[in-house]
């Protein structure tokens, strides 16, 4: 840690967390839950990491200076089930836009995706029938998959079984495998046929920059797509900053030490 900070010395604690960014941050709130004491440090002045809402034009204008859209993070138990009380009493909220999505095209045309499956299908049937119940079957298609892909995530890492593990064990698992070692590039150009549809789902399958003609993005098209079809990109009401100030309202009740400007050089393990 900074040496200054190892000169002012520190009381006696269960666990130091090292950064402030919101994966920190949940990790410190189920601790602190757990019962242990908790110091977190972090290099900047403020907390969040990533998850974080500035005034960097001026005082009352706030500023996501980096992440925007929480959507994983919704289907994770702290959300979902509020198992922090972050929804019941720290009022973190999640607005839901519609429309979704909107995409100008370099030839003038654009396409618009709405929350409403119908309007997005019949947005896609402008350039191609075949393609909007391509469309829809790819929705639907990712519905049979939701379940795995739940228990996949929310099970600790290396107990719980892997995708593949549970593909195994799916009826249509071979399918769901093969389109996953595929690049997404090649799943759009199988599904979808005109060249205005497959830009819109190219542009879906990039937002992790992923390079989409990369062997093993196949599922992107799927995963990326499908449930923002279900729930936008989910934003915190107020900016991204509020996920992260309802955490540390959570900690601080909780006798959380904060310590910023206290940058971690090395970890002794």
């Amino acid at each position: 840690m900074d040496a200054s900070l190892g000169r002012r010395g520190m009381a006696a604690v269960d666990f130091v967390i090292a950064g402030a960014g919101h994966n920190s941050l949940v990790t410190a709130c189920y601790l602190a839950k757990a019962g242990y004491s908790c110091t977190i440090l972090d290099a900047r002045p403020i907390p969040g990491g990533g998850c974080a809402t500035e005034e960097i034009l001026g005082p009352g204008y706030g500023i996501d200076t980096c992440s925007t859209g929480h959507t994983l993070i919704l289907q994770n138990p702290l959300i979902r089930l509020d198992e922090l009380g972050l929804v019941e009493e720290y009022g973190l909220s999640y607005l839901h836009p519609d429309p979704v999505a909107h995409v100008a095209l370099p030839d003038g045309e654009q396409i618009t995706m709405s929350l409403d499956l119908d309007a997005t299908v019949a947005e896609f049937a402008r350039y191609s029938q075949q393609d909007a119940e391509s469309y829809a079957r790819l929705i639907s298609e990712f519905d049979e998959l939701r379940p795995l892909l739940g228990d996949a995530r929310s099970g600790p890492v290396g107990m719980a079984p892997s995708m593949r593990d549970l593909l195994r064990d799916h009826p249509r698992g071979g399918i769901w495998a093969r389109r996953m070692a595929m690049s997404a590039r090649d799943v759009i150009l199988h599904e979808f046929t005109s060249p205005h549809v497959r830009a819109f789902m190219g542009w879906m399958a990039f937002q992790t920059a992923v390079p989409i003609d990369q062997a093993g993005t196949g599922f992107l098209p799927y995963q990326i797509t499908a449930p923002r079809q279900a729930r936008s990109w989910s934003i915190p009401k107020g900016g991204s900053g509020r996920l992260t100030d309802a955490l540390v309202g959570f900690l601080v009740n909780r006798g959380a030490e904060f310590r910023y400007e206290a940058r971690v050089e090395s970890l002794i393990l």
